[in-house]
């Protein structure tokens, strides 16, 4: 009897919260505003509007420290560690790895780089191959948290190739997002996802595409959630790798506690 009674009263407050929140959501999302994105700058360099060819190298110098590195690294003494993995991954990057080839696979694909709000933004920029009649939408596409733009190198043929049964083939720009991989680091504080998503967003203004779609993956689908909340006047789309915003009233909580200022 006690337990039902517990089940009964539990059920009750569960309900009672969950009618809460959908009242709240409903009510943010026709009512909050979203305020207005600061564009400031994150370094103190002087910024250029020029887009850059570039390609990525692996100088002898680093090379040889990071292998230096490697060989004069230390085991851990503690019960619970993973030394004798550790010992085939240290060999294999200071005896085996093949830094040239993975070079030479990094710039299989056209690398630029161009300064935002201060900030040196890194981006692959692969155009459709004899898109023919086909319409051509641009996708900025987001990585995450520990990865890079590498990690779409197998699926961008796949979205720049023409396809007979559509009528749409993709133009791809693939950004090392501010802090990762090869673009720069805010030396200021408060940069947040929102900013993020203004540089971004800025990005690809300057390629010339005002209406653009976009996908993420990890600190990506944030990225790209606030990226459609807060200028939906240039995002037609988005797809993520993993629903974490389900609602305008989380995008706008999201934005308000991660900073717009």
């Amino acid at each position: 009897m006690v337990r039902t009674s517990t089940i009964g009263i539990l059920s009750g407050i569960i309900l009672f919260f969950s009618s809460v929140l959908i009242i709240i959501s409903k009510y943010l999302s026709k009512t909050v505003k979203i305020a207005k994105v600061s564009e400031r700058q994150w370094t103190t360099k002087n910024v250029s509007k020029n887009v850059k060819a570039c390609k990525i190298t692996f100088s002898k110098e680093v090379v040889n420290d990071l292998k230096n590195r490697l060989k004069n690294s230390r085991e851990c003494r503690y019960s619970y560690c993973i030394n004798n993995i550790m010992r085939e991954f240290l060999d294999y990057w200071a005896n085996n790895y093949n830094f040239q080839k993975r070079e030479l696979y990094i710039n299989k694909y056209p690398h630029f780089i161009t300064n935002i709000q201060g900030l040196n933004v890194h981006f692959v920029h692969v155009k459709p191959s004899c898109p023919g009649n086909k319409q051509i939408l641009p996708l900025l596409i987001l990585h995450g948290w520990p990865s890079s733009v590498v990690e779409f190198y197998k699926i961008i043929p796949l979205l720049t190739t023409p396809r007979s049964e559509y009528d749409f083939v993709f133009e791809i720009v693939a950004p090392s997002l501010p802090g990762f991989g090869f673009s720069s680091v805010p030396t200021k504080p408060g940069f947040s996802c929102v900013h993020m998503s203004t540089i971004l967003k800025n990005l690809m203004l300057r390629l010339g595409h005002d209406k653009f779609y976009v996908q993420g993956n990890d600190w990506g689908i944030f990225i790209n959630n606030i990226m459609s909340a807060v200028f939906p006047e240039h995002v037609l789309g988005i797809h993520s790798s993993a629903c974490v915003l389900t609602d305008k009233a989380e995008n706008y909580f999201f934005f308000f506690v991660f900073g717009g200022n």
